[in-house]
């Protein structure tokens, strides 16, 4: 049923082109007071587009965005930005910050502190409506804990992008998916979400179906009317006279009538609808090592690190890692799990103890991968290097999906 009475942000008919791509078109949704909606779909599909949209740094093409009060009246969060203004020390440490890191520059934060502070200053003014890109990023379960529970006590309507089906299902009661560049609204929280997403793709596959069963059905038809329309051209009659006249006239009609019902069915067939297409699978990985290797890949002997003189984020670390595990590396925001990976790597020298490497390469993926990626270049050119063969154009298609 749709929610009628008064509105805090409305949109209608939007459609936004970047480039030559069109990147949603046809949106419109609405948001009342308190409402609280999930924005789901796949990466690229148009979440942050459709966020900026709401939030007023991005125009439609075509379309229009309404706010109650005007766009002032809008917080928002976007992807990969730092705090761009100070609270007071106990505004950043109730969420999770400590106070001797909240007086360092942001800089100097993890990932997950980071992204704490910026939910503090946005949750510290609270504005009718929260538009939030990703928040659970980079947060640990205190973290996300805590951001639930402020969600829920938000005098205003909240919008939250997110891939995290566990906090949309706590937080959401409504559902915007973003697919294809369409925007479809589903009453809900994400697994009622997910159950009609179920039960849409059971109904695509049987309309797939019925719809290849027909195109068969008339292939099949146009062909026999094909046979019948050249044998009815091809028949001859070896009687004379008015008989041998008669019978070729008969075939003749019977093949033109054949070639008519042929011609018939294929107009039949153009203009059968294909039904909408089939949910799309997920991406197909494959991760391959480079051989074997040694038996033992890594190992630490009373490990320890500090930033100069401060207090010490790990010490007395001892462990190995053996060809073919698979370690987990778990711990609170700001607990010093990325800088133990940047001192087993090498960018960082331990303050205490060593480290033995025995692979010659060590691939690492950091935790703010898109800074990694080289100024002026497309994501395609970024993952497939100069020179690379087709197997690896294929994979890299697979990785990066269509």
């Amino acid at each position: 049923m749709v929610r009628m009475g008064p509105l805090v942000l409305r949109v209608s008919g939007a459609a936004v082109t970047l480039g030559d791509r069109q990147i949603v078109q046809d949106v419109s949704f609405h948001v009342a007071p308190l409402d609280r909606i999930g924005v789901v779909g796949p990466n690229g599909s148009g979440k942050s587009t459709l966020l900026r949209l709401a939030a007023g740094h991005l125009a439609p093409d075509r379309g229009s965005v309404w706010w109650a009060g005007g766009r002032a009246q809008v917080g928002y969060l976007p992807q990969g930005e730092p705090p761009t203004k100070s609270f007071g020390i106990e505004k950043l440490w109730q969420p999770g910050v400590p106070p001797e890191r909240a007086r360092r520059a942001p800089t100097a934060w993890s990932g997950g502190q980071v992204m704490r502070a910026q939910l503090a200053l946005l949750l510290a003014e609270p504005a009718p409506v929260l538009l939030l890109d990703e928040p659970t990023n980079h947060l640990d379960v205190g973290g996300l804990e805590w951001l639930e529970a402020a969600l829920a006590a938000y005098p205003g309507a909240v919008l939250v992008a997110s891939h995290d089906r566990r906090f949309l299902e706590r937080v959401a009661t409504r559902i915007l998916a973003v697919e294809a560049g369409r925007v479809r609204a589903y009453a809900g929280g994400y697994a009622a979400y997910q159950q009609e997403r179920e039960r849409e793709a059971a109904r695509q596959r049987f309309a797939h179906e019925q719809y290849q069963a027909k195109r068969r059905q008339l292939e099949r038809a146009i062909a026999a009317e094909r046979q019948r329309a050249q044998q009815g051209r091809a028949s001859r009659v070896k009687t004379g006279g008015d008989a041998e006249k008669g019978a070729k006239a008969l075939y003749a009609t019977k093949g033109q009538a054949a070639a008519k019902a042929a011609q018939a069915m294929e107009r039949r067939l153009a203009r059968l609808e294909a039904p909408a297409p089939i949910v799309p699978t997920p991406m197909a990985w494959e991760l391959r090592a480079p051989g074997k290797g040694a038996r033992q890949v890594m190992a630490a002997e009373g490990l320890g690190f500090r930033y100069g003189d401060g207090p010490w984020l790990f010490r007395g670390a001892s462990f190995t890692v053996a060809r073919g595990d698979r370690v987990g590396l778990v711990g609170p925001n700001g607990a010093g799990k990325s800088t133990l990976l940047a001192v087993l790597r090498g960018i960082l020298p331990p303050s205490e103890g060593e480290v033995r490497l025995s692979p010659r390469r060590v691939a690492h993926l950091d935790q703010t991968a898109a800074d990694q990626m080289r100024d002026a270049q497309s994501l395609w050119d970024t993952v497939v290097p100069p020179g690379a063969g087709a197997r690896e154009r294929a994979q890299a298609r697979q990785w990066l999906g269509p």
